[in-house]
């Protein structure tokens, strides 16, 4: 059986960045249960979200969401990418760009169920080929409906700068 990767997204941190909060905390909770039912599926856990830019001070989230993972996956191999992606584009392209070097074709992606319409659509901006199965967490959050709405705006203004200033993966992506 073929093996592929599970990418988990973060959503929120507390206490000054260094722990995860109440939205990630529900991912992560998702993420375990799934992988502890399929772990024969899996080759590795990946995680990409960097630093805040509004909170340079803050640790990595990517770091934040291994240490609580680890307490909850034994021995479960857990990556963390070398690029920061800070939004759900950025961590995209940093998730893509660690990926791209494996040849990777298939992955499982995993975030709240209002989530995935948005990270769908970068991923297949990025490139239409990749096989993706989602894994959706349950979250209470039906105001986050129309903040994806508008984040759908945002996305876009971030994909046309990606375009415009060549992003270091945009010659792989496009």
């Amino acid at each position: 059986m073929k093996k592929i990767p599970f990418v988990l997204y973060a959503g929120d941190s507390q206490q000054e960045g260094t722990l995860c909060g109440t939205e990630t905390l529900r991912r992560i909770k998702k993420a375990v249960s799934f992988i502890a039912c399929n772990r024969n599926k899996f080759s590795f856990l990946v995680l990409g979200a960097g630093i805040r830019p509004d909170k340079p001070h803050y640790p990595p989230l990517k770091k934040v969401m291994k240490e609580c993972l680890e307490n909850h996956l034994n021995n479960f191999p857990i990556v963390t990418t070398e690029i920061d992606g800070w939004g759900t584009f950025k961590e995209s392209l940093a998730i893509y760009a660690a990926f791209k070097e494996g040849g990777q074709n298939e992955i499982y992606l995993c975030s709240s169920w209002y989530h995935i319409p948005r990270i769908l659509t970068i991923w297949f901006m990025i490139n239409r080929k990749i096989k993706i199965h989602v894994v959706c967490a349950p979250s209470p959050r039906i105001s986050s409906v129309l903040t994806e709405i508008l984040s759908f705006i945002k996305l876009f203004i971030d994909w046309y700068k990606w375009k415009k200033h060549q992003y270091p993966t945009k010659s792989l992506l496009f």
